[in-house]
């Protein structure tokens, strides 16, 4: 299945060209500007009215993170599904905003479902060149991987992710929650999970950001078909509800 590459006329193709500077600032600049002009002009729909208030709730959620946290102690979990990206876009704004030097990429985790179609590690990998995710990835059980990420990268204390409350296990998520016991310890930020499959879409289509097309058919945000039924996702599913934690 191939990747959907739609005409990108925003930062996105310049992106590719920024991976000589000293910093990721460029992109984060660039998105900024992008999302700010959208947020500035009057909505032509219902749902992009919708998707401009989630944009400025999720902001104000990666804003209050970034006030708490440094850089170097935020990492994002990354695998590349529409959720991913919407959340990846926004940080990268948030970031343009921020005072202090920003490093050459951002630190970004993957961890990998041993069932991941080869589609969804292709665009993971080009999201790294991309958007310059110094991104480290592992094909373990989640909290294997987890622990072993947070040893090797030990200033991180919070790790964002796409999750969202209609997710499967994820109907007592809010925008800041602990690791649960027996988990490696941080704080997850949940900045996107208030939004619904419509808006993260409209934001996609949007921005005309390129993404991954298995995530437009049934698939879990881990590369791999659903059940029929989602009462049992097994081990390796990242739905992002509370049994990755």
């Amino acid at each position: 299945m191939p990747l959907r590459s739609p005409t990108v006329n925003y930062d996105q193709q310049s992106a590719l060209s920024y991976n000589h500077h000293a910093s990721i600032l460029p992109i984060c600049t660039g998105l900024a500007r992008r999302i700010t002009i959208f947020l500035n002009n009057e909505a032509d729909t219902p749902l992009l009215k919708a998707v401009q208030d989630q944009t400025r709730s999720s902001l104000g959620v990666i804003d209050a993170a970034l006030e708490r946290y440094s850089v170097d102690e935020i990492s994002l979990a990354y695998h590349g599904s529409q959720e991913c990206l919407v959340l990846l876009i926004l940080l990268l704004c948030a970031l343009a905003r921020l005072e202090t030097p920003l490093p050459r990429a951002l630190q970004t985790v993957y961890v990998a479902s041993p069932e991941a179609l080869a589609e969804v590690d292709s665009f993971v990998s080009e999201s790294v060149a991309a958007y310059r995710l110094d991104l480290t990835r592992y094909a373990l059980p989640k909290k294997d991987a987890f622990k072993a990420y947070l040893e090797e990268r030990n200033k991180v204390k919070a790790i964002m992710v796409g999750a969202r409350r209609s997710d499967p296990h994820g109907e007592t998520l809010t925008y800041f929650d602990q690791t649960e016991p027996g988990w490696p310890a941080f704080l997850r930020v949940h900045p996107v999970v208030d939004w619904g499959h419509e808006e993260i879409s409209a934001f996609i289509h949007h921005f005309e950001i390129p993404y991954c097309s298995v995530y437009s058919q049934n698939m879990s945000p881990g590369g791999t078909f659903r059940k029929s039924s989602l009462a049992g996702m097994d081990d390796h599913d990242h739905g992002y509800g509370r049994q990755m934690y």
